[in-house]
């Protein structure tokens, strides 16, 4: 076992005392909130207890780097759906809340939310349910969809590492969801979001609560409905490939790239152009015009589809005058439909399940008949003596789905279902004991199951309907090409009758060599998997004062343990398995022709090959084209800690917090001690410093530690998406990080100011190879993307240098004539990557707030000011490969795209908003003006894209109380002006870690509440 202690804790820290859940607060005194991010209510007095201790009865105006939204907040904004809320939070990026299936960090989490505070990444970011632990995936983090919009009474954000108190997960932060337990009376809310090019979203909820002198009860029940936005109905979201090489375009489409054999002389289809494809080059500015290019984001959404049910139930039950006992339960449904191109790119694009035949094969195999027709349609096409063909295409594209697995509408893409379903159960006792400690235990039990129903191509299939022997009724194992329900499939143009991307009819259609429906449909073949995560926690705490007290009160003390046990599954069907379903090709036929052992064979696999896939050395990725298979998981752990803290007031102006945890995690991960230490200085009564530092520290998921997934990331060299497969480590040692903050507030009369200086200093920190870093490195010289200067495909001048040696073992190309086994970068197929413990990183920045409030103007209340985050860096060490090879020199990616750079998500400098509230009576206005600072993209497609232009966009709400304040209907415009996200060289011509999509909203809310006199 490997114990890990941090030898010092430098700096000083200002603190305060943060809190127990809302519903183990009984009467203890409270510290006044720090202020939301937007503006807070006209003469708003409330004081509550924040996230971040459990000791209670800390002192009014306790300080820490805590950020508070409360209901009235929300409200005064439209009441945003949590997506929303947590996409415009200043301290916030790289969240997970827009339909992002090209990107990695967004690829498979369609209908999913999550809180990334700092852009650390969302699993470093620990989410609390009333001050307890939920479930979290174990690489993204907890989903917040689950959360109940209509039961939370505020929301707080403590920006500042607290393993000390919270243990692994909250390196980066806290978010602490808490209820309103104390609500009583029906509260009913609607809200419909008109979207242009959209049917719109819309919610309904009910909350009730009810109390007698020892029961409360509340309970919610909600429904949101998300429409479809598709790529189409944004024009800036769909253009030609010149204005963005990476705008969703590929090299592999349909009509078909078309390389003749046996001189690999590249044709191009004839009505490639004509059917909505970009007949192109390698480049916007080449004269060679063959590569028939397909837009497979015409058939994409912008926003999904997705339907959620939340249902909540609370109970607060006094047993006696000071026990209370606590009970929860929480329910969520997330149902999401993604819309993706009609059929994948094949990995393996010169393969022999690639090829078609022009004449007799040496066996009689016949020739292809689509062929055969389009060669004598358009003589000269084909250079003289072609025998044959690679054929680069996908089975569907410009004429969308015909019917398949997973197509819902005939000329549509493909939509893939994902369901989502948490649930949440907690119970607990508080009270006293010895009239002088408080205690508090709690079980607290969530679970999360996560499904999906992909479909794929599979290779066999398609290599055996290449050679005629496709089909539903076709005996593949004996069958004669062409005869007895066998049938062709045809990748060339004259079979398409003509496109659904512009509306166009194919002049060259022939009937007579068009596909069959039934072939297409049998070409599929479902991809199904399940993954279930799952959480128990005990806690216990007991927390009072010290016998003894200085001169500025009584010291406070709190101490607890805590026993996790975290298990993951991860279930996948029989094709689906890897274990079960290596191999691409099963059918004997597949294997290479022997007069004596295998007369009938075809030789779409090499017998080289077929022994390799066997023996899993290469080629074992499953019976699917572009999908790759997966290992199944199963694995469970159990994690004790014990914590302490001390409240300590040194003197009237000085107090300090001491925080102290042990985790141990058992095995080879082993076991931390995390201490903290805060200050809060106040010189003044309208000034305070407060300052806080650290360590924290992560252990590895258990996913990270073993099993293999698989992801599609946008090979740039190959110019399409290409399969990359992660494996885990066993090896990985913890993260730990070092966090520090430094700040100030100002109060004086009607103003508000707050300045916090943060920093983390991360090390060991858990990454993937990034595939967009070794394919670069792969390539050629580069002075951005591959300083080395050394090619390490087969021939070039590094392929036999060590340094060459550990990045080839992580790509896989095409084999191309000639036994090449690492062909040029343009040819890959695979890459594979590892969880590592990664390059060092550090990060620093400034938190601000300013408000100031001009009491009895005009009879109301003006509000004005600002916040925001400004990054002033993330800077990374170099980036070495699982074997310790140098693959990209680090360096500052604050300010940048970080596109295909993991495991960086877009870090834009400055994230700001300026608020104006205003409050008269029934009468509740607010202006919002939301600034995102440009940020510059290191590998843009084009030159004209290597800024990401800076982002304002404006939104308004009025909000008014009607019939004695019982109904209140609200208003909303957000992105007055219509603002388009800016342009990007992605995927859907916009960075959607960062950008709202959907333009110009308007919102219309209505919310009825009566209550008990």
């Amino acid at each position: 076992m490997r114990s890990l202690r941090h030898p010092y804790i430098a700096g000083i820290v200002l603190a305060a005392s943060l809190a127990t859940p809302s519903w183990a607060q009984e009467a203890a005194p409270a510290p006044a909130p720090a202020p939301p991010p937007a503006a807070r209510g006209a003469g708003e007095a409330e004081e509550i207890v924040v996230t971040g201790s459990y000791i209670k009865g800390t002192p009014e105006n306790a300080a820490l780097n805590v950020d508070v939204t409360s209901l009235e907040d929300l409200k005064s904004v439209g009441a945003p759906t949590i997506q929303e809320m947590v996409r415009n939070l200043s301290y916030t990026s790289g969240n997970i809340s827009e339909t992002n299936q090209f990107q990695v960090g967004g690829q498979g989490n369609i209908g999913v939310s999550t809180i990334n505070l700092r852009g650390l990444g969302s699993a470093r970011t620990l989410v609390l349910f009333n001050g307890r632990r939920h479930v979290p995936d174990d690489t993204w983090g907890v989903d917040v969809t689950a959360i109940p919009k209509s039961v939370i009474g505020r929301v707080e954000a403590l920006k500042d590492g607290a393993a000390a108190l919270y243990g692994s997960d909250a390196i980066g932060g806290v978010a602490n969801f808490i209820t309103r337990s104390d609500f009583e009376g029906i509260e009913i809310s609607g809200a419909e979001q008109f979207i242009k090019g959209s049917n719109g979203d819309h919610n309904v909820s009910v909350l009730t609560g009810w109390s007698n002198d020892r029961l409360h009860i509340i309970s919610a029940l909600e429904w949101a409905h998300r429409s479809v936005l598709t790529v189409p109905d944004r024009n800036w979201a769909l253009r030609p490939w010149n204005e963005n090489l990476e705008g969703g375009w590929t090299a592999i489409g349909n009509p078909a790239t078309i390389f003749a054999l046996p001189t690999f002389a590249q044709a191009a289809d004839p009505y490639c152009a004509a059917l909505g494809g970009a007949l192109t080059g390698a480049a916007p500015t080449s004269t060679v015009l063959n590569t028939c290019r397909f837009q497979y984001t015409y058939f994409d959404n912008l926003t999904d589809k997705q339907d959620t049910v939340n249902a909540y139930g609370e109970a607060n039950f006094d047993l006696t005058d000071e026990t209370r006992f606590h009970f929860e339960y929480l329910y969520s449904n997330n149902d999401s439909d993604y819309k993706t191109s009609p059929s994948f790119a094949p990995q393996s694009n010169t393969g022999p399940d690639r090829s078609i035949r022009l004449v007799t094969g040496p066996n009689g195999e016949p020739p292809h008949p689509g062929f055969v027709a389009m060669n004598a349609a358009y003589p000269g096409l084909f250079p003289a003596g072609t025998t044959g063909a690679f054929v680069i295409n996908r089975s569907l594209g410009v004429v969308g789905c015909q019917g398949q697995i997973n197509c819902r509408e005939t000329g549509e893409g493909e939509t893939f279902a994902t369901e989502t379903v948490q649930t949440r159960v907690a119970l607990g006792v508080t009270g006293k004991i010895f009239d002088s400690l408080d205690y508090d235990l709690s079980f607290a039990y969530s679970s999360r199951d996560r499904s999906q129903n992909a479909a794929d191509m599979f290779v066999e299939r398609m290599a055996f309907a290449l050679d005629g022997l496709g089909g539903p009724n076709c005996d593949q194992s004996t069958g004669t090409a062409g005869a007895g329900g066998c049938l062709y499939y045809n990748p060339f143009s004259n079979a398409l009758p003509g496109s659904v991307v512009n509306g166009a009819t194919n002049p060259g259609y022939d009937p007579a060599v068009a596909n069959d429906p039934d072939l297409l449909k049998w070409l599929y073949g479902p991809q199904e998997f399940a993954q279930r995560n799952e959480l128990k926690v005990w806690d216990g705490v007991v927390s009072g004062v010290l016998p003894w007290e200085l001169g500025a009160g009584e010291i406070g003390w709190a101490a607890g343990v805590q026993v996790r046990l975290e298990e993951y599954d991860f279930d996948v069907s029989a094709p689906t398995n890897l274990a079960l379903t290596p191999c691409p090709f099963t059918n004997p036929r597949s294997l290479p022709f022997n007069a004596l052992t295998n007369p009938l064979g075809l030789g779409n696999i090499t017998q080289t090959a077929w022994d390799a896939c066997l023996a899993g050395t290469a080629g074992a990725t499953g019976p699917y084209a572009f999908l790759a298979n997966f290992t199944e998981e199963h694995t469970k752990r159990t994690v004790y800690a014990f914590f302490g803290e001390l409240n300590i007031p040194i003197f009237k102006m000085l107090e300090a917090q001491l925080a102290l945890r042990y985790e141990n995690f058992g095995g080879d991960v082993g076991s931390t001690v995390d201490p903290k230490l805060s200050l809060r200085f106040q010189p003044l009564d309208w000034l305070t410093l407060r300052g806080s530092v650290s360590t924290t520290f992560r252990a590895p998921p258990q996913s990270f530690l073993g099993g293999r997934a698989t992801g599609l990331e946008f090979v740039i060299p190959a110019g399409s998406f290409k399969a990359v497969d992660t494996f885990g480590n066993p090896n990985l040692d913890p993260e730990t990080a070092l966090a520090t903050n430094v700040g100030v507030i100002l109060e004086w009369a009607g103003l508000y100011a707050s300045l916090d200086y943060w920093r983390f200093d991360f090390q060991d920190p858990f990454q993937t190879e990034s595939q967009g870093q070794l394919v670069s490195r792969y390539g050629n010289f580069n002075a951005t993307t591959n300083p080395f200067g050394a090619d390490c495909a087969d021939g070039q001048i590094g392929a036999a240098t060590p340094e060459c040696a550990p990045i080839r073992a992580h790509i896989f190309t095409t084999p191309l004539p000639g036994g090449s086994t690492n062909g040029p970068a343009s040819t890959i197929q695979r890459v594979e990557v590892n969880f590592i413990n990664g390059a060092d990183i550090l990060t620093s920045g400034l938190d601000f707030y300013v408000q100031y409030e001009f009491e009895d103007l005009f009879g109301g209340v003006l509000a004005v000011g600002g916040t925001g985050t400004y990054t002033f860096e993330y800077t990374s060490d170099d980036f070495v490969d699982i074997g310790g090879a140098l693959i990209r020199p680090g360096g500052d990616f604050n300010g940048f795209l970080n596109k295909n750079t993991a495991p960086f998500t877009p870090k834009p400098d400055l994230k700001a908003e300026t608020f104006v509230k205003y409050t008269h009576g029934i009468h509740n206005g607010t202006i919002l003006g939301r600034y995102t600072t440009g940020y510059t993209d290191a590998i843009p497609s084009l030159p004209n894209l290597a800024k990401v232009d800076s982002h304002f966009v404006v939104d308004t709400h009025y909000n008014v109380a009607l019939f004695e304040e019982s109904t209140v209907l609200s208003f909303s415009v957000m992105n007055l002006t219509d603002e388009k996200p800016p342009q990007a060289s992605m995927n859907l011509n916009y960075d959607p870690f960062t950008h709202d999509s959907r333009g110009r909203m308007y919102k219309v809310g209505l919310t009825y509440t009566w209550q008990p006199q």
